[in-house]
């Protein structure tokens, strides 16, 4: 099968190698084991600021012996085998979460289905650290970590990755604020890429004032977005200090 990697890159983080390079090449066709597993056919996948530092930074990391690494890690597919007792069958559209615990027995994090909060750092991210990602034409992965997706949503299917980090977030919010009587009405959001538009449009469908705060310019499409939904924006300005003398 066809699949997009980064290649030069190192098992262990700034331990060498040759410089990033992207390519197009072939790679098995992944095989289920078990079947907790479902392989799934890649519609397409999103590309973000983190696949760029990977490209042009050695910021990934490949599976365990290898060099090689396939980005992506928001993507977007359909189910081509699954057993029933995954509650997946073919032809539902799905996508992937990312992070998948460590296996440390101390981590109490991970243990607890809460790897996001990993404590040791182990931690395994498809397309990013340890594993390959999703920029391929299959991938194989277990029913436990992928979502599905309804067919009205489709068209916006592959932003359903970047939005469940949105909803985490605001998750450990209500339960940090649980501790009192909370009712809130003005959100900020700082930074205007695509997390920053994921989380001014769930404040405002939420009913929350969303001021945006970013460097973007005002006429910058992100700040369009913003005004659309119901937000305003806020320009950063860089503060120059005076020359030494």
């Amino acid at each position: 099968m066809k699949a997009i990697t980064v290649t030069g890159l190192s098992a262990a983080p700034g331990a060498g190698g040759g410089e990033p390079r992207l390519e197009l090449g072939e790679a098995d066709k992944p095989q289920r084991r078990t079947g907790a597993e479902v392989l799934v056919r890649v519609l397409c996948v999103g590309l973000d600021g983190t696949d760029r530092e990977i490209i042009s930074e050695k910021y990934g990391v490949p599976p365990e012996g290898d060099t090689t690494l396939i980005i992506g890690h928001e993507s977007l597919g359909v189910v081509e085998e699954a057993d029933p007792a995954t509650g997946l069958k073919p032809g539902d559209a799905v996508c992937a979460l990312v992070r998948r615990p460590c296996t440390v027995p101390a981590c109490v994090a991970c243990r607890n289905g809460q790897q996001d909060f990993c404590e040791s750092g182990a931690y395994v991210e498809r397309g990013i650290k340890g594993a390959h990602g999703f920029l391929s034409e299959y991938y194989v992965e277990e029913a436990r970590y992928l979502v599905r997706v309804p067919a009205e949503a489709l068209p916006y299917g592959v932003m359903t990755e970047p939005q469940s980090i949105v909803e985490k977030v605001w998750s450990e919010v209500q339960r940090v604020q649980q501790r009192l009587v909370w009712q809130p009405k003005t959100a900020v959001v700082l930074g205007s890429g695509p997390l920053g538009l994921l989380a001014a449009l769930t404040c405002r469908c939420l009913g929350l004032e969303t001021i945006v705060w970013s460097k973007a310019p005002a006429d910058s499409a992100g700040a369009q977005l913003v005004r659309e939904c119901g937000g305003c924006t806020r320009r950063r300005r860089t503060r120059r200090l005076p020359p030494r003398g």
